[in-house]
């Protein structure tokens, strides 16, 4: 059975309301009941009380004269009482004078009188009674009556009660049906607002309040809330646009200068070189250097800003081909270090082809630029599904892995473990990476160990809502 929490509100207050309305009802029927129940057993033991006690006074006589056939006559009386089944007289030494039963009855539970009293038993109730003359004790009557009518009357009052059941359900099943609405239009209202602002980023709609109670309040804060997430997403915006002139400066204003500092560089090793002392030899490689990493960190850091800024639509993308593409554009790398790359089947999903392949390309390469000294390379790539809505990318290496708290620390920018000496680099390629994930609604984590290699977990949705965004650098 499904959980009650996944069920639809509105089905799920007609539920509740019903619930609620059937056992109110059954706790009411069953006290009725109960209360006829009683109330007829203490009726019936009075109306026995009373026949028997008519019915000794009428059979004093033929005791006092040891008359037994005028006291079974007596008895036999009794047979214009359906419910009677049976009945005895016993003298005062319970001795049995005479007796009545009806057909194939029988006075089980009468052999042993006791001088007053009653009890149910086997579905009966058997009274006793002393019949008394003149203060002095002549025997004792003893009546055996069936339960038919109280079971009878029961049985009718059952009856009467599922019906009233059955017409009071109808009854609360239609009015929750009118009703309902009342508290699950607000809700359903809301759910749809909430649906197109996340289908269409769109943070100016809002929702319609239709009340004042606790759901009125709801939506007002709701409201509230995407006034300030318009507010910060035209900040947002307007520090995209920022991102975007600093992009379009990093790719020609800053680039330029340092063009012609390499291109004069070359030209003094080329023209001067003779003229030059081997310390100013040394000093314009190292010149030249760092121009060329600055070059490289600008390129980097352009890498970045369009993973938002030069971002394409979604599309159907076919992992397996990006990974394929991937491998050829990294053959000589793969060649040089002697990896091995084992690529599983791969999904398809919704997604920037190009930031695919930039995801790949950038942890793949991260694979083989941080192996280990005398171990060649050893990389798997694999997927699995999340959830039935996500996949998950695993890229696992053999490499020199790295402390688990560094984890934060390897996903921001600039942000390096090892020095430059060691391994080339900018630290801005696992920062895209995590940029890449979060641009496409998932998130980017690792496992590792020092010497024993790390792998690095993608969490992305398989299908999207809409195409994604777009955006541009300025021309």
């Amino acid at each position: 059975m499904r959980n009650l929490r996944d069920i639809p509100i509105r089905r799920k207050l007609r539920i509740i309301i019903m619930l609620t309305s059937s056992v109110a009802l059954l706790l009411a029927s069953a006290g009725f009941i109960t209360y006829e129940w009683v109330n007829f057993r203490d009726a019936m033991t009075r109306n026995l009380h009373t026949l028997a006690e008519v019915t000794g006074h009428n059979s004093a006589a033929a005791l006092i004269f040891g008359d037994a056939k005028a006291a079974e006559q007596n008895l036999a009386a009794l047979q214009a009482v359906p419910s009677i089944v049976a009945g005895c007289i016993f003298t005062p030494d319970r001795k049995l004078f005479a007796s009545y039963r009806r057909g194939h009855e029988t006075a089980a539970g009468l052999e042993k009188p006791i001088s007053d009293g009653w009890y149910f038993a086997d579905g009966h109730l058997m009274l006793f009674l002393p019949v008394v003359h003149q203060g002095e004790g002549l025997g004792t009557i003893c009546l055996k009556s069936d339960m038919h009518e109280m079971w009878d009357r029961l049985l009718r009052y059952a009856g009467i009660v599922a019906l009233l059941l059955v017409a009071a359900l109808l009854t609360a099943w239609v009015l929750s049906k009118q009703l309902e609405g009342v508290v699950a239009d607000p809700i359903l209202h809301l759910v749809e607002t909430t649906q197109a602002v996340s289908a269409r980023n769109d943070y100016t709609l809002r929702a319609d309040r239709q009340g004042g109670d606790e759901l009125g309040v709801l939506v007002d804060s709701f409201n509230q809330m995407l006034t300030q997430i318009q507010q910060r997403d035209e900040a947002l915006q307007r520090s995209n646009h920022e991102l975007q002139d600093f992009a379009y400066v990093a790719s020609h204003d800053l680039q330029e200068p340092l063009r012609k500092i390499q291109a004069f560089g070359d030209r003094l090793k080329t023209k001067c070189a003779a003229a030059l002392t081997d310390d100013g030899r040394d000093y314009l490689e190292r010149m030249q250097n760092a121009a060329s990493r600055m070059q490289t960190l600008i390129n980097d850091l352009l890498a970045f800003s369009r993973v938002t800024t030069k971002g394409q639509p979604f599309e159907l993308v076919e992992l397996s081909r990006v990974a394929r593409e991937v491998l050829s554009d990294l053959e000589v790398r793969i060649e040089q270090t002697g990896a091995r790359i084992e690529v599983a089947d791969l999904p398809t999903l919704d997604a920037d082809p190009m930031q695919m392949r930039q995801l790949l390309q950038n942890l793949i390469g991260n694979a083989l630029k941080f192996r280990r000294e005398h171990f060649k390379p050893l990389v798997k790539v694999s997927s699995r599904p999340v959830n039935g809505a996500h996949c998950e990318l695993r890229v696992e290496d053999n490499g020199i892995g790295f402390d688990m708290k560094y984890l934060e620390r390897i996903f921001g920018m600039f942000q390096r473990l090892h020095g430059r000496e060691h391994y080339e680099g900018t630290g801005v390629g696992l920062a895209i990476c995590r940029k890449i994930a979060e641009r496409h609604g998932g998130q980017i984590t690792a496992e590792s160990a020092p010497g024993r290699g790390a792998t690095f977990i993608v969490t992305l949705p398989v299908h999207h809502g809409n195409n994604g965004g777009q955006t541009h650098e300025p021309q």
